[in-house]
């Protein structure tokens, strides 16, 4: 049977998070004390704060992993110094959205049960008839009716059983929040990087005078991704073509995209044609016009061959990202693409392929974390169609991302601006362990 929770946030982090994260999901949070107070995986855990005497509960999560610091900064895809500094770190399975303004009635406070040793003991009180902020300090353990009356007073839940709720995200209508709705701008924004790559291909096409060139000649279509990535990435990378020096003597194929740290020596350069070690690079992406079952394998199998070297001649703490970009729309099944991906990394980390863009739509991202879908698991790919034109964009907009040592959590939206609504545009997922390699339908695809 789950144990219910609740985790006391201090009104300086419930305040400066309420800025930006309101109806973003409650899928991450840490402490010294979950261990010590016996939370486990299947157990739920409900943030709350205390402000003037009264009870505010942000939202729930469903526990799915509980790890170290080190983790957390691994399925988050975040540095470890950017992620909460505590010794206990929850990854949840299923999480409502926060909603920083729900404030729970005096009658259900004072209805709340707290198991203790000997007793459930109810809240404490001061004498003008407000909570006294220390009785909720810290894990404090619910009884399981306790936690239902939260969970019938949080509009989250849907008034769904608290041991069966979904995300609101993933209930009835495909519905925006307010923070997604106000990211219109920044949508447009990134519809238009798509159509930056269209201009450019048809100014190359109308030079070149015969759209066959387009088709057989790469250089210029890397090019083109190369001149968009420089807009974007930090300027510490240097964004060129070449080849990695592998300690051994040998080198890797030529990188049609080698995305290497500027502070790293070099060993040959001229223009963008770059040889470095391996502890230099930080990304290598294959380009590609269109591709067929057959070639798309071969690449991929290339692709995944030239990251495990350069991952394995690394330094164990170095990131070093692998991506795919193919112009053209694909004519293969995506659960074909997601099983070919699958077949050419071979269950193999060194070798996973971080992200995929196949034509204006589909997009595809290797995660540490778990889809918030009880049957999804670590270390998988998903498959999203986002059918405003923005896989370019979100294919840029990863790489830059995590090209950047000092992210901030609270401008996130402002690289991905779908926010949790692409949650509803995933159509399937296939994970790195999957012994048949059949991909698997997302909870918001029908069955």
């Amino acid at each position: 049977m789950p144990r219910y929770f609740t985790h006391y946030w201090t009104n300086q982090t419930w305040d400066v998070l309420a800025q930006t994260e309101q109806d973003q999901l409650l899928d991450y949070t840490a402490s010294n004390l979950f261990l010590k107070r016996g939370i486990q995986v299947g157990d739920y855990v409900y943030v709350l704060t205390v402000q003037e005497g009264l009870l505010y509960l942000l939202g729930a999560m469903l526990v799915g992993e509980i790890c170290d610091a080190a983790t957390a900064a691994k399925r988050l895809n975040m540095q470890v110094d950017e992620i909460w500094p505590a010794d206990d770190h929850l990854l949840a399975q299923q999480a409502t959205l926060m909603n920083f303004k729900q404030r729970i009635p005096d009658q259900v406070v004072r209805a709340l049960r707290f198991n203790s040793a000997h007793a459930q003991k109810p809240l404490f009180f001061k004498a003008n008839g407000l909570i006294d902020q220390q009785t909720l300090r810290g894990v404090r353990e619910l009884t399981p009716d306790s936690a239902q009356l939260l969970t019938d007073y949080h509009s989250a839940f849907q008034d769904l059983p608290i041991a069966d709720y979904v995300p609101a995200s993933m209930q009835g209508a495909k519905q925006m929040s307010p923070n997604q709705s106000k990211s219109t701008s920044l949508l447009g924004y990134y519809e238009s990087i798509n159509e930056e790559f269209k201009a450019i291909k048809n100014r190359i096409r109308l030079l070149l005078g015969d759209t066959k060139h387009w088709l057989s000649d790469g250089e210029h279509k890397e090019a083109i991704l190369r001149k968009i990535l420089r807009q974007h990435v930090p300027e510490i990378m240097r964004i060129g073509t070449g080849f990695v020096s592998f300690p051994n003597g040998n080198g890797s194929t030529q990188q049609d995209i080698l995305i290497t740290d500027s502070r790293k020596p070099t060993l040959f350069k001229d223009h963008d044609l770059t040889i470095v070690t391996s502890d230099a690079v930080r990304a290598i992406i294959e380009v590609k016009s269109k591709q067929t079952k057959t070639q798309l394998l071969e690449t991929l199998t290339k692709l995944a061959n030239n990251i495990a070297d350069i991952r394995y001649n690394s330094e164990p703490d170095t990131r070093c990202f692998a991506g795919l970009f193919i112009y053209e729309e694909p004519q293969i099944d995506p659960k074909i693409i997601l099983q070919v991906l699958h077949e050419a990394v071979a269950n193999h980390s060194a070798r996973v392929i971080d992200f995929v863009a196949f034509g204006s739509s589909m997009f595809i991202q290797f995660s540490h974390r778990p889809f918030l879908d009880k049957s999804a698991e670590f270390d998988s790919w998903y498959l999203y169609d986002l059918d405003k034109n923005l896989a370019p964009a979100y294919f840029i907009s990863h790489i830059a991302w995590h090209l950047t040592e000092q992210r901030s959590q609270m401008n996130r939206q402002a690289y991905f601006p779908l926010g949790t609504s692409i949650i509803d545009r995933a159509q399937f997922y296939l994970s790195l362990n999957s012994s048949n390699g059949i991909p698997q339908k997302t909870l918001n695809q029908d069955a």
